[in-house]
């Protein structure tokens, strides 16, 4: 408690640099805390994908067919395949850009959050769609509203592009799609279209028996179609999310870089501050010592110069990530980001960084104070 006055009284001395500094620590803990949290977030999301789904794709532009969805069944470590589709266009107006993905039945889609009385739901009604409550927020959707996507690039049997949804019910979101989900009927999807194209499948669903093979099984997958004339780009869900869906960008790797980035930073203006404040204070330590503090207790005061600051800007910094988290999926909607979590490790990380900072930046007053001539600094030679 006896180095409290001093503390106060050496941030105090320069308080527009102790105000700068506060800022500038608060605004890199504010990155550090939304890009680990996204990165917490993908982690998580990762941590519960079913290990037991592969998927199967056309590699060029074609269309899957029936056909293959029956030889995918009679694979081996094959249990079950669902084909699925996608209707995407637009809702009211053409910039209001929205879609469905269309699901043939339960057992190929083993995390779709649809109950069994939801299932039968769709047999009831083929034109029905279930949307999670972030996309129902997003489209200004409720149970029972008409649900209408104009999708130039799907036409209709009927020559339309219209394709008309109601919707079933608004259910809870789930982790496993950080985005939200809209799912509608596959045979409603098929049988709308003209004849010549309800035999075509956007992708497939196979569920494996064994889910340590499942790689091994889109290998084969791949093989089974490679001469064929479509031929196919299979992957294990667990991989595809892992890869954040993407070849395009590493989330893991761009974010802690990111934040290493915004850490250096941090701790080259600090290292700075403190170097200054200790050459302008050099008479006030060497009072310190004449009066009997040790090399050890007067730099365990300037430590603790540098971690007052840090530990108040990362507290106000993470704060701030926390309030503006849930913003970032609608401010970047098109990369289906999660919302930051600010998990116990990403607190834990974020205090190994402030003893981590301060301890770096009071290295070199440090050893300048253990170098201290008392005399000289006294008698006004230095």
């Amino acid at each position: 408690m006896k180095y409290l006055p001093l503390i106060w009284a050496a941030l105090a001395r320069r308080k527009l640099r102790t105000v700068l500094t506060l800022l500038s620590v608060t605004a890199a803990f504010t990155l550090f805390g939304v890009v680990m949290g996204t990165d917490a977030a993908f982690r998580q999301m990762v941590d519960v994908i079913n290990r037991t789904v592969v998927v199967t794709f056309p590699r060029f532009a074609d269309n899957l067919t029936d056909g293959m969805g029956q030889e995918l069944e009679g694979m081996p470590n094959v249990a079950a395949v669902s084909a699925a589709g996608s209707v995407e266009g637009y809702y009211r107006y053409p910039k209001n850009r929205v879609w469905a993905t269309m699901l043939d039945n339960a057992a190929g889609w083993p995390n779709a959050p649809i109950t069994p009385a939801q299932w039968a739901q769709w047999r009831a009604s083929p034109d029905g769609i279930f949307l999670s409550r972030v996309r129902a927020a997003k489209w200004g959707l409720k149970k029972g509203d008409i649900f209408n996507i104009v999708a130039s690039s799907i036409p209709r049997a009927d020559g339309g592009h219209a394709w008309r949804f109601q919707v079933l019910d608004v259910l809870d979101d789930t982790p496993y799609w950080p985005g939200g989900f809209s799912f509608g009927s596959y045979h409603y999807y098929k049988m709308s279209r003209p004849v010549a194209d309800q035999p075509n499948a956007g992708w497939f669903q196979a569920v494996v028996k064994n889910p340590a093979g499942a790689e091994d099984t889109a290998v084969a997958i791949d093989a089974r179609f490679a001469n064929s004339a479509i031929p196919t780009d299979s992957i294990s869900e667990r991989t595809m999310r892992s890869d954040n869906g993407t070849a395009i960008v590493n989330v893991a790797v761009v974010t802690r870089r990111v934040a290493a980035v915004g850490l250096f930073m941090i701790l080259l203006l600090t290292a700075h501050g403190m170097a200054q404040s200790v050459r302008e204070r050099l008479s006030e330590f060497a009072v310190l010592k004449t009066i009997g503090y040790s090399d050890a207790g007067v730099i365990g005061l300037v430590f603790a110069e540098a971690l007052a600051p840090a530990i108040l800007g990362a507290g106000l910094g993470l704060g701030l990530a926390a309030l503006i988290a849930g913003r970032i999926p609608k401010l970047l909607p098109s990369l289906q980001m999660p919302e930051p979590y600010l998990s116990p490790t990403v607190i834990v990380e974020a205090l190994l960084a402030v003893v981590l900072l301060a301890f770096l930046s009071v290295i070199l007053p440090a050893l300048r104070l253990r170098r201290l001539d008392v005399a000289a600094i006294l008698a006004g030679r230095t």
